[in-house]
């Protein structure tokens, strides 16, 4: 029994030791991706996404191709991409666009436009979450990334005080 033990404080020391010296062990190694809302995000209105892409890996990831899975409303406008090419723009709410190559430790910036059209309010209404799905394929493989919820503003009308619930007029005027 006491062989098994050192088995184990062996390996938590090796751990230990890693951590100490900052080397992560494979997990570490991973593609993110940030997203930035640029302006605010409304219903029946434009909202601007800055995407940031970085790869952690030890290897390159080349013809690196990105996918987006627009929420519920939400659609890419054509030709507003920076930093990146469109390749298939067909469905809206999932536009691919390429990305290039993606040298390893660095990282990719574009930027996009989406327009959430009217039927937003109605996917606002039914509790639905905001937020993108990115696939990225590659020759290395291919990686799916999730951004965390947004917000989605709509206008609300709020009366706080009515004065005086009576109106006089006489007939032919405007009121």
């Amino acid at each position: 029994m006491i062989p098994f033990c050192k088995k184990y404080f062996a390996a938590n020391l090796l751990w230990a030791i890693l951590l100490l010296l900052d080397i992560h062990p494979a997990s570490a190694q991973n593609i993110t991706i940030k997203q930035k809302i640029e302006n605010t995000s409304s219903v029946c209105g434009e909202t601007i996404f800055k995407i940031t892409v970085r790869n952690d890996e030890n290897i390159d990831w080349n013809n690196v191709d990105i996918t987006i899975q627009m929420p519920c409303g939400f659609e890419y406008i054509s030709n507003s991409l920076t930093g990146a090419q469109e390749k298939n723009v067909t469905l809206k709410q999932q536009p691919v666009f390429s990305i290039g190559n993606i040298t390893q430790k660095t990282e990719k910036e574009f930027v996009y436009k989406t327009v959430s059209s009217c039927k937003t309010l109605e996917c606002l209404n039914s509790g639905l979450s905001f937020k993108n799905g990115f696939v990225l394929k590659s020759n290395q493989g291919q990686k799916t990334i999730f951004s965390d919820n947004f917000n989605v503003e709509t206008a609300n009308l709020v009366i706080s005080k009515i004065e005086s619930p009576f109106m006089e007029s006489t007939i032919g005027t405007t009121v």
